[in-house]
């Protein structure tokens, strides 16, 4: 409710999002973060440490160190997920994977896109993956002289997403 309040939740979706990268990717800082030989007024300062040098705003910062005191920065990357997802709900966006045995070019991205949106009335992000036993059966086929292979089948994860977010909203 307060990045609400202060108009700025897309701007602390990209912090966590950022945090939970630098997370994630040094493994000396998360070991750190985790480790009962520091004290938790050396994990402040080094978590302290952190933030200043990555700006964040003041409410991500507030926030993850009250993940600290609580034990849970090891949770960041879900938990960063989950307020993305909490976001899509609020602003009426779905996100839909394409799936594909070989690479989707931008063009047929954008036609899947507006096909949903149409389909759904709803703003729709859409990122693409190449299924690689998909690329494996394909390469066989081609290799069989059976022509190319290329289905692409999209997901809309609406109600798995929206369910995720109302149970994390009623947990609070």
């Amino acid at each position: 409710e307060l990045c609400q309040d202060e108009g700025n939740h897309a701007v602390i979706a990209k912090q966590l999002q950022g945090f939970a990268q630098v997370y994630g990717d040094h493994v000396e800082f998360r070991e750190a973060m985790r480790s009962p030989v520091f004290a938790m007024a050396d994990k402040k300062e080094i978590l302290s440490q952190v933030v200043t040098r990555s700006m964040l705003a003041d409410t991500t910062r507030r926030f993850l160190f009250t993940m600290l005191d609580m034990r849970r920065l090891d949770q960041i990357q879900n938990v960063s997920a989950a307020f993305d997802e909490i976001l899509d709900d609020v602003d009426g966006r779905l996100r839909a994977v394409v799936t594909s045995a070989i690479p989707i070019e931008a063009g047929d991205l954008t036609r899947i896109q507006t096909s949903l949106e149409r389909l759904t009335s709803k703003k729709i992000t859409v990122t693409s993956a190449v299924d690689e036993e998909a690329e494996t059966e394909r390469s066989r086929a081609l290799g069989r002289g059976l022509g190319r292979v290329g289905v692409v089948t999209a997901v809309v994860e609406e109600h798995a997403h929206t369910e995720h977010a109302k149970a994390l909203r009623h947990a609070e």
